[in-house]
């Protein structure tokens, strides 16, 4: 398996970037959810929007779960927000009254209107996201403007690349080979990864437990994780014990497996979409495409007949979220990539068939994805100058991956 994330190439390698950072402040980061529909007025379930300051949405659907005394399971939500980033976004409750959600104080945390609707409000239950994106330390800001107009004009025409973003990944970068463990039936790869091997991210407490598994000082990785990394302490004290690895990774739970497989899913995607990088906007013989952004999806059997809809962006290529109920091209020059990606990997696709892999059911996922109403303008502020992009993307989609293309960091 890889050991590191795959370097996901430029589209635009041949346009200088701009250069730059983003999030120096949390304000300069701004996100808008698109409801997917907006409320009837009728119903058992609260729909509130709510605007968050530097948390991540799980953080801020947990405070007001404790200021309203209900289980944060309760609170539906439609997607997930950037944490160092000033966002807004829909939730929703059920069996609640709006004077109850005005009596409480959640910091930084703004609660607006609501209404209600006759169900909870569910992940993708969401038709896009306005972004509004501050570059700074931008050396020649003109000269900058006019390589992001030049950048920007191929995304527009070409599309973006559907990239699955490195936060997807984790701060240690390797939540896709906790997944390729799981995938793989290797109990033993998998504690050694969630147990072992501190990286420089980590927090100390975190460094320093890593340190004592390594060293098989199981007693003293259990005293040093914190309080709240109960699952690594347990398997700790499992090891200690003498139980098995199988024993140990019984504790972790089904939504962290699923999260571990997800990752190793866009690992695998992110591969594909690179080896087909230069061909994102054609539809080629072979290929499964979907019709808009979320399908469905149909194969190509006339690349000709179907290109001027691709062209027109009203279907777009897929790749492949490997799974158990994945549609599989039948031929062409998508198989021959998919089939190498696993191939290289020593996968087959019965591999996500198997007992641990019974929750990677698998997907087709657009190669692309076309941001709308793209603006780019100089600015200033007390922080100093900069370039502001703003654009509208798809459910799904990560703004990062538009960014690295403007800046041309590979990190992001």
């Amino acid at each position: 398996m890889t050991e590191k994330i795959n370097n996901r190439p430029f589209l635009t390698e041949n346009l200088p970037g701009t250069g730059g950072t983003i999030k120096n402040h949390t304000t300069d980061f701004y996100v808008e959810e698109i409801p997917l529909y907006e409320p009837s007025g009728h119903g058992t379930h609260l729909y509130f929007e709510i605007e968050k300051t530097g948390m991540p949405t799980m953080e801020a659907i947990k405070q007001i779960a404790r200021a309203l005394s209900i289980h944060k399971q309760d609170i539906g939500y439609a997607g997930q927000k950037d944490a160092k980033a000033v966002t807004r976004q829909w939730l929703s409750i059920e069996h609640i009254m709006p004077d109850q959600l005005e009596n409480i104080t959640v910091p930084d945390v703004t609660i607006f209107g609501s209404a209600y609707h006759k169900n909870k409000l569910k992940l993708s239950h969401l038709s896009g996201n306005i972004f509004s994106v501050k570059i700074r330390d931008i050396e020649d800001i003109d000269k900058a403007l006019d390589q992001a107009n030049a950048i920007t004009e191929v995304l527009t025409k070409r599309g973006v690349p559907n990239y699955y973003g490195s936060q997807r990944f984790g701060h240690r970068n390797d939540t896709h080979l906790l997944g390729a463990a799981i995938i793989g039936d290797d109990d033993e790869k998998l504690v050694d990864l969630i147990m072992g091997h501190p990286h420089p991210s980590d927090p100390e407490e975190a460094r320093q437990a890593r340190e004592f598994f390594d060293n098989g000082q199981y007693i003293e990785a259990a005293s040093a994780w914190p309080k709240r990394n109960r699952t690594e302490i347990q398997i700790a004290w499992l090891l200690y014990d003498g139980k098995p690895a199988h024993k140990a990774t019984r504790l972790i739970d089904k939504q962290q497996r699923r999260f571990y497989i997800s990752a190793f899913q866009s690992e695998l995607f992110n591969k594909v979409l690179a080896s087909r990088l230069k061909t994102i906007d054609k539809v080629l013989d072979g290929d499964i495409a979907c019709i808009g952004n979320k399908g469905p999806n149909f194969d190509v059997q006339e690349p000709e007949k179907e290109q001027p809809r691709c062209d027109a962006y009203e279907i777009h290529p897929t790749g492949p979220i490997f799974g158990h109920k994945m549609q599989m091209p039948q031929e062409g020059t998508e198989l021959d990539i998919e089939s190498q990606v696993l191939k290289e990997l020593d996968l087959k696709l019965e591999d996500f068939k198997g007992k641990s892999a019974r929750m990677a059911k698998g997907a087709r996922r657009p190669l692309r994805f076309i941001p709308k109403d793209f603006t780019i303008a100089k600015g200033s502020d007390e922080h100093g100058e900069f370039l502001e992009t703003k654009f509208t993307l798809p459910p799904g989609c990560y703004a990062t991956t538009v960014l690295r293309e403007i800046i041309k960091d590979s990190t992001l």
